[in-house]
C-alpha cells in the first residue's frame, strides 16, 4: 500500500489506495474534523478516534484488515506513563513493574525487563519476597521464561513473574516486592503497589 501525503492549501490530502482522507484546521474549537470520501463518491465527516484496527481495499478490490501498529514513536508516546517508583535501572537493565494482582487467595505480580546494552547479557533472579499491608511476609520462587536465569536481547523485553501463595484478602497493597539479582549482588525492590 503506498500513502502518498500533499499539502493542498489549508487542507491535507492523504491517499490510501482510492480512499482519501481530508483534514480541515479551520475547525479546531472542538478538534479537527477528518472526512473521508469513498469509491461511490459518499463523504463522511467527524472527529479522528483512536484507530486500533484499520481495513484497505486495494486497487484489485480486496479488502487487507489488521491492527493499526504506528510508529514505534507512537507506540511509545500511547504508552501510560509509569511513576518513578515502579521503573528501576540497574546495571543496564530497566525493571519496570507491570503490576500485581491478586488471583484466588494468590498475587502475581510482573515486572518487564529491558536489556539497554547493545549486546545480549544473562540475567539471574533469586527467590523474591513480598510483605503486604497486613505486614506478612511470603516468598516465592519467580518465572523468568520457565527458569531462573535469562539471556536478555536488546529490543526484546523479558518477563519476571512472581506468584505468591495465601495472601489474605485483607491486604490491599503490597508493601515491599523485593526481587534479588545474584549476578549483580543487588536486588530490584518496589514499594506501595495496589492490589
Amino acid at each position: 500500500m503506498e500513502v502518498i501525503s500533499r499539502t493542498l492549501g489549508a487542507a491535507v490530502v492523504l491517499a490510501a489506495s482510492s480512499l482519501f482522507l481530508l483534514t480541515s484546521p479551520s475547525q479546531a474549537q472542538d478538534g479537527p474534523q477528518y472526512c473521508v470520501a469513498t469509491d461511490g463518491g459518499k463523504t463522511v465527516c467527524g472527529k479522528l478516534k483512536k484507530v486500533e484496527r484499520m481495513c484497505v481495499t486495494t486497487n484489485d478490490s480486496n479488502s487487507i484488515c489488521g491492527k493499526f501498529k504506528g510508529t514505534e514513536e507512537e507506540r511509545e508516546a500511547s504508552k501510560p506513563p509509569q511513576p518513578s517508583a515502579y521503573r528501576k535501572e540497574i546495571d543496564g537493565f530497566v525493571y519496570t513493574l507491570d503490576g500485581c494482582k491478586r488471583a484466588d487467595g494468590n498475587v502475581r505480580c510482573s515486572v518487564t525487563v529491558t536489556n539497554k546494552g547493545r549486546i545480549a547479557k544473562k540475567l539471574e533472579i533469586g527467590i523474591s519476597t513480598l510483605v503486604d499491608s497486613n505486614g506478612r511476609s511470603s516468598n516465592s520462587r519467580p518465572d523468568l521464561g520457565g527458569s531462573d536465569s535469562a539471556i536478555v536481547t536488546p529490543g526484546i523485553d523479558a518477563y519476571i513473574t512472581v506468584l505468591f501463595y495465601g495472601i489474605p484478602d485483607g491486604a490491599l497493597k503490597v508493601d515491599l516486592l523485593s526481587i534479588p539479582l545474584p549476578r549483580q549482588n543487588k536486588s530490584i525492590q518496589f514499594r506501595n503497589i495496589p492490589i
